[in-house]
C-alpha cells in the first residue's frame, strides 16, 4: 500500500491461480468501489466448482418437476363443460317393404308361425316357474275374481279365495296368424289386427275357495282340457296405446272339474268369456307392451315436489328383508307383511 497515493491494493487468489485485484481509496471512497469490491469477492464465491455442481442440481431439479407438474395441470385440469348433443328426432315411418303391400289382401296371406310357437314354447319352458310370473297371474286372477264378484254372478258367491293354480305342461298354439286389419296414416300404424287360430290342451288348474251365502264354503278345482277358437289381437294407438285380445266368435272349450257347485260355476266361466272376451266386446290392456295411461290434465295438479323439484311419475318398490319378535305360530301357518304409503 503506497500512503502518498491514499490507495489500497487487495489481491485474492483460488486454487486454481486465479488472481483477482481491487483499488480503493483509503479515504472519501466513492460507493461505487465498495459495489466492486463485495460483486467481486460474490463472482469469486460462485466460481467454486462444488457450488456450481450444487446449483446445476438444484435448476435440473426445479425445472423437472415445473415440466412435471405443467403436464399433470394438462392431463387433469377439468375442460369447460360442453352443453349436450342436440339430436332431432326421428319421425317414424313405415318400411318401403311393407308399404309396398299395404294394398295387397293380407287376410290370403297366412303364416303357420312354426318360428314364433317354438319361441314361445321355449320362453314358457323357461318362466313357468318364475315367481315373477306367478305374481303377475295371481294379480290378474284376483282382478278377475273381483269383476266376477261385482257382476250377476256374485250373487251366489261372497268372496273367492285363490287356493293354488297350475300352467300345466304346453303353452297356446297359434296357427294360420294373417294381417286382418291395418289403418295407417302418414307413414304410421295407427291400429292393427292380427287373426290366429288358438289350440290349446296344455291342462291348467286352478283350485279356488268360494264363499258362498249362510256361512258356507265350497271348494273348486277346475282344469282346462281344450280350447278352440279364432282371435284377434288389436293394437291400436286410439284413444290411447293399448292392445287387446278377444275372440271372434264363441270359442269351444272343455273342461275337467271337481267341484261341490258342478255345473253351475262351468257354466259361469263360459258366460263370462261370451260376455268380456267375445267380440265387440274386449278390454284394453297395457303390460307388457305399453305402460299405464295416465290422465295428464287429472294429475297435472297433483304434482309432487320434493325440495322445490318437481317429481315424475314412477314405480316405487319395497322389498322387507326380514322381522324379528314375532309371536310363535303353530306348523303349517303364514305370516303375511303389508307395506302401504
Amino acid at each position: 500500500m503506497s500512503g502518498e497515493d491514499n490507495y489500497t491494493h487487495i489481491q485474492c487468489s483460488d486454487e486454481d491461480g486465479l488472481v483477482l485485484q481491487a483499488q480503493c481509496y483509503l479515504h472519501g471512497f466513492p460507493p461505487t468501489h465498495y459495489v466492486l469490491l463485495l460483486g467481486a469477492a460474490y463472482l469469486e464465491f460462485l466460481m467454486d466448482r462444488a457450488v456450481l455442481v450444487l446449483l446445476s442440481f438444484l435448476a435440473g431439479a426445479l425445472s423437472l418437476l415445473g415440466l412435471q407438474a405443467a403436464l399433470l395441470y394438462k392431463l387433469y385440469s377439468r375442460a369447460a363443460p360442453q352443453p349436450p348433443p342436440q339430436f332431432t328426432p326421428a319421425d317414424v315411418r313405415l318400411p318401403d317393404v311393407l308399404k309396398s303391400r299395404l294394398g295387397d289382401d293380407l287376410r290370403s296371406k297366412k303364416e303357420d308361425g312354426t318360428w314364433f310357437n317354438f319361441f314361445l314354447q321355449f320362453m314358457f319352458s323357461e318362466l313357468q316357474d318364475s315367481l315373477q310370473l306367478r305374481r303377475f297371474l295371481t294379480k290378474k286372477i284376483q282382478t278377475e275374481f273381483e269383476e266376477i264378484l261385482r257382476s250377476r254372478s256374485g250373487i251366489l258367491v261372497d268372496e273367492l279365495y285363490l287356493r293354488d293354480f297350475n300352467l300345466g305342461d304346453n303353452f297356446p298354439v297359434f296357427m294360420g296368424i294373417s294381417v286382418d286389419k291395418s289403418d295407417v296414416v302418414s307413414g304410421v300404424i295407427q291400429t292393427l289386427d292380427i287373426r290366429a287360430r288358438i289350440m290349446y290342451d296344455g291342462g291348467f288348474q286352478i283350485a279356488v275357495d268360494a264363499a258362498l251365502p249362510f256361512g258356507r264354503v265350497a271348494f273348486v278345482s277346475v282344469r282346462v282340457l281344450k280350447v278352440r277358437g279364432l282371435l284377434r289381437f288389436r293394437f291400436s294407438r286410439h284413444p290411447f296405446s293399448h292392445w287387446s285380445i278377444s275372440f271372434y266368435e264363441e270359442c269351444k272349450t272343455e273342461f275337467g272339474h271337481h267341484v261341490s257347485l258342478k255345473k253351475l260355476l262351468l257354466l259361469q266361466i263360459r258366460r263370462l268369456i261370451r260376455k268380456k272376451h267375445t267380440l265387440p266386446m274386449y278390454k284394453m290392456r297395457f303390460k307388457p307392451f305399453f305402460l299405464p295411461h295416465v290422465d295428464t290434465e287429472r294429475s297435472s295438479g297433483q304434482s309432487i315436489r320434493v325440495d322445490g323439484v318437481e317429481v315424475g311419475h314412477g314405480v316405487f318398490e319395497v322389498t322387507i328383508k326380514g322381522a324379528s319378535r314375532l309371536r310363535f305360530i303353530t306348523k303349517g301357518a303364514y305370516f303375511y307383511c303389508t307395506a302401504s304409503v
